[in-house]
């Protein structure tokens, strides 16, 4: 094994296994063995409660458990949220290694590992340096190593993801889904959305049509998106009408009403796949048919979640968290950001939040209470000067599945009303991974 991959897997271990004895001081409620009065959490605080509220279950109980709740969930929440809860996950995972702490770190460990390993192989020498490096330093990834949180298991369910259109390997698809099952619910839904937009079989479907004209295919697949939120309309009470009825329901007939807000909406999609267009034009030569059709179900998604998120209790009753939040020092950005989603104008603002929810935190002040929000402060940092890097080099878009897969998964993951990173720091190697590789591509260039 290479020497500097060496080097760097002693230090991470070192490292993490500090983390381990300040994060069992934090679950036992002792101090940090360094700092007196100091948050020993180096991950989620919700650690604490996965911790302690484990109950053991076995392998087949874990996936009878996780399908019931499909039912459970969807008669508690009257349809509008039809997978399990989330919080059940982490418990199913804990009992995998039957609720051992020490178990848990090695098991993750080796996981993170085997994935900066497989990564690492892409590159060679003073890139491979500098690839190891930038992994290292967020370090709130070997924090979370031996603590039960969602994140860490989100992390190795999106490189899987991203390895497998890496390197075009089934195992790592299913590596993938597996974790994404014992982490957030949201995230396998994600995945096979992904995988069927960017399937060879689907495209080729799609791009027949698009050859044959662009704008039919265009206003097919709205007409699709009509139909389904009609369907969601009548089953859970999400209604693609309801924006804005307020405004128009006192001057015209509840029909012509309906069809004025479809036209809006109409107008909303044609002019997002315009400014996906435009802004994709920045870094490409030319949009291909494939990338054009990624771009109309993009929009489909973006327009359905502009209809659906002033309709969806789940972010409208957190109005009172998002003005609580607000100071007097505040510019009140995320109470601009919440009232703009609830007049149905998300897909304008969503590049806000992928800013705010990324690295707004690192424009803060920093709080020292834990090494959690110190962490948490320099991975902004990480994800604002790599995000410069990227787009001095126009590396974005270098490998446009993986692209796709990274912006469907930050649309889901900034959705909450106040920016939350510890919802989307899992996505950090896909930033890493892009701007190395576009350094490689410069020294290959060069070397021509």
């Amino acid at each position: 094994m290479d020497k500097k991959k060496i080097i760097f897997f002693s230090v991470t271990f070192i490292l993490s296994t500090f983390f381990l004895i300040e994060n069992l001081n934090f679950l036992y409620n002792q101090k940090s063995i360094i700092f007196s009065n100091f948050g020993a959490n180096s991950a989620v605080a919700d650690s604490y409660q996965y911790f302690h509220n484990f109950k053991q279950i076995n392998l087949i109980d874990i996936f009878i458990n996780y399908f019931l709740n499909f039912n459970d969930n969807y008669n508690h929440y009257q349809g509008a949220r039809f997978y399990p809860d989330n919080n059940n996950n982490v418990n199913y995972y804990l009992s995998l290694v039957g609720g051992n702490i020490f178990v848990l770190y090695i098991f993750n460990f080796i996981f993170y590992l085997y994935f900066i390993l497989q990564f690492s192989n892409f590159f060679k020498k003073k890139i491979l340096t500098i690839y190891l490096i930038f992994s290292f330093l967020n370090i709130i990834i070997l924090g979370s190593l031996s603590l039960p949180n969602k994140e860490i298991l989100c992390f190795f369910s999106f490189n899987s993801l991203l390895l497998y259109y890496l390197k075009k390997e089934y195992k790592f698809l299913f590596i993938a889904i597996f974790f994404s099952i014992f982490s957030r619910n949201e995230l396998s839904l994600l995945i096979l959305i992904i995988f069927f937009i960017n399937s060879d079989y689907f495209l080729k479907f799609n791009i027949y049509f698009i050859k044959k004209s662009k704008f039919f295919f265009t206003v097919f697949i709205y007409s699709i998106l009509v139909f389904f939120l009609f369907l969601t309309y009548k089953t859970i009470g999400i209604s693609f009408f309801a924006n804005f009825v307020g405004d128009f329901s006192n001057h015209v007939n509840p029909v012509l009403n309906s069809h004025l807000l479809n036209f809006k909406f109409f107008l909303f999609y044609l002019l997002h796949i315009f400014l996906i267009n435009f802004f994709l034009k920045f870094f490409l030569i030319k949009i291909t048919e494939d990338i054009f059709c990624k771009i109309v179900y993009l929009s489909f998604f973006v327009i359905a979640l502009s209809s659906i998120l002033p309709n969806y209790y789940w972010f409208y009753s957190s109005k009172n968290d998002v003005i609580s939040m607000q100071t007097s020092n505040s510019l009140g950005v995320t109470l601009f950001l919440f009232n703009a989603c609830m007049n149905g104008f998300f897909f304008l603002i969503y590049p806000f939040k992928f800013f705010l929810t990324l690295f707004g935190g690192a424009f803060q002040k920093i709080n020292l209470s834990s090494y959690e929000t110190i962490f948490a402060y320099f991975s902004q940092i990480l994800f604002f000067i790599l995000c410069i890097l990227i787009f001095l080099k126009k590396s974005f878009i270098k490998n446009m599945n993986l692209f796709f897969a990274v912006f469907f998964i930050l649309l889901i993951f900034t959705l909450p009303s106040y920016s939350t990173h510890r919802y989307v720091w899992f996505v950090y190697q896909y930033f890493v991974f892009i701007y190395c590789y576009s350094l490689k591509e410069e020294e290959i260039k060069t070397a021509i």
